[in-house]
């Protein structure tokens, strides 16, 4: 019968290298990872649920943050037009940050989303449009 020691050993510094394509990279922000400076994910199917995941937080944000801007009493034209602009610039971003990341229809799913978001609204700016030149038509009457 065999008998082992285990004994704990800390490494400070250790690096492990591997003969494979890019891979995701990214930094621990927990307490306990805080001695590892980077993670680079090199299995094609874990990068995809971490970019699947990156991409649904990200668009939470988005709609998130257009609900708020729609949602202010201020002026509804102004925060309509705010919208659609915050919309336009986050697609923009996220064809940018994500093209070369994320798989095309994966990608394509989230635009497809945000092009729905686009009409409703445009479907918004319409109707404040609508109501705008009845109630100045109204107005004028005599």
């Amino acid at each position: 019968m065999s008998k082992y020691i285990i004994k704990k050993v800390t490494i400070k510094k250790g690096k492990v290298k591997y003969d494979a394509e890019k891979g995701y990279v990214f930094a621990p922000k927990s307490k306990t990872y805080e001695n590892i400076k980077k993670v680079e994910v090199v299995d094609n199917e874990l990068k995809t649920q971490i970019m699947h995941k990156k991409l649904a937080s990200e668009y939470k944000k988005i709609v998130a943050y257009i609900y708020q801007i729609l949602s202010e009493d201020e002026g509804d034209a102004v925060n309509t037009l705010t919208a659609y602009s915050e919309l336009d610039r986050l697609k923009h971003l996220l064809m940018v940050k994500y093209q070369e990341k994320v798989d095309k229809k994966l990608l394509e799913k989230y635009m497809l989303k945000l092009e729905i978001l686009e009409m409703e609204i445009n479907k918004l700016m319409y109707n404040l449009y609508q109501n705008r030149e009845v109630s100045t038509e109204r107005g004028t009457s005599r």
